[in-house]
């Protein structure tokens, strides 16, 4: 029987998730969140198949662990993008570092209590100039925050052994060109992205 692998994440992989299940398919049962279409409407407001901060993936994540207890296969998570977001340089990150933390280890408590095997996707580079200079939204995105951010996620899931994918690393390579907005990548960039990560699962799930 085919292994079965759960993604779920920001809209960074509401965009390459489908590839992904390209490449997996047949040898794997990939799953996608439902939710796409309404996702793509606006994927700087979570809905649908974008998992957003990591205060709604704990949600998200705890309704999946309830909802299913047989054997599962593995999850893919990831978030970080929309806990760093700042209306403005000098406010709040949208989720405090602190609260990340803890929203992370909450997760990771019900997924390693549950059928499913985690697997931890590192967020996706940030380029102040790109964000907040040359495509400008509405709120601010900050480099720094997104390693302090990182570097908090890694140090957990290192401490819980939990399997890291680490497709942020990889997609700092692509350089400014990959970007077709202020944080999000170019759709040749997005099938990279699932390559990435079916080779990564191959290699390290067998």
């Amino acid at each position: 029987m085919s292994p079965t692998l759960y993604l779920i994440g920001d809209s960074i992989a509401v965009h390459y998730g489908p590839y992904l299940r390209t490449f997996l398919e047949p040898s794997w049962q990939c799953r996608l969140p439902p939710g796409r279409d309404e996702a793509l409407q606006n994927l700087d407001h979570p809905t649908g198949a974008n998992g957003g901060d990591s205060r709604r993936l704990l949600q998200l994540i705890t309704s999946i662990t309830a909802e299913e207890t047989s054997s599962c296969g593995w999850l893919a998570f990831n978030c970080g993008l929309h806990d760093i977001r700042r209306s403005h340089k000098d406010s709040e990150a949208q989720v405090p570092l602190a609260e990340y933390r803890e929203n992370l280890d909450s997760m990771t408590a019900r997924l390693l209590a549950s059928p499913w095997k985690p697997i931890w996707i590192t967020t996706t580079p940030v380029d102040d100039s790109i964000h907040n200079d040359l495509h400008p939204v509405d709120f601010q995105r900050f480099h720094q925050d997104e390693l302090a951010y990182r570097e908090a996620a890694l140090t957990l899931m290192q401490s819980k052994d939990i399997a890291i994918c680490d497709l942020g690393a990889f997609t700092a390579g692509f350089g400014q060109e990959a970007y077709c907005d202020h944080v999000h990548y170019r759709a040749d960039f997005r099938r990279l992205q699932a390559a990435y990560l079916a080779g990564w699962l191959q290699g390290h799930v067998f």
